[in-house]
């Protein structure tokens, strides 16, 4: 397992996993796992390795820093989305992977990982081809008041 710093800002880092054997000419799917607020990146990595292997697909973790609320999208100090910083991660790794099928990816998220995919799920639906969360702590819920959004713990 290797970690990338992301180039675009060094706070943030991902590791890129294609199995081995697989040819520059094969479109590859992306899944793409959201760590919970532990950042057990290497444990969730050991997880699905054999998947990817089994199924050659390319594992694609990023690593938030820890103290950033990722799992809401959007810092609410800088502004910082973070959808839209992980579609960026992945046309990073597009460009220097051009057989990583990237216009649709699966999606995993745990725990607050979980509230993330949630969330992207609402706003990048486009995007993806199916979508898994565990253990997300809460939800959000569409409000029709026009008030805003609505949060519930689960």
């Amino acid at each position: 397992m290797m970690q990338t710093t992301y180039s675009h800002d060094p706070r943030f880092s991902y590791t890129l996993y294609i199995p081995p054997g697989v040819s520059d000419k094969q479109q590859l799917p992306l899944v793409v796992l959201i760590h919970g607020l532990q950042r057990k990146v290497g444990e969730m990595f050991d997880s699905y390795k054999e998947f990817a292997d089994h199924n050659y697909c390319v594992l694609f973790i990023p690593l938030f820093p820890e103290g950033y609320d990722y799992q809401k999208l959007i810092d609410s100090w800088t502004d910082l989305r973070y959808d839209r910083l992980l579609l960026d991660m992945i046309d990073e790794i597009t460009i220097k992977n051009t057989n990583i099928n990237t216009g649709k990816f699966f999606l995993h998220g745990y725990s607050a990982g979980g509230q993330f995919v949630h969330r992207f799920a609402c706003l990048c639906s486009n995007r993806l081809l199916a979508l898994s969360i565990g253990a997300p702590g809460s939800v959000i819920l569409i409000d029709d008041s026009g008030n805003g959004r609505k949060e519930r713990k689960i």
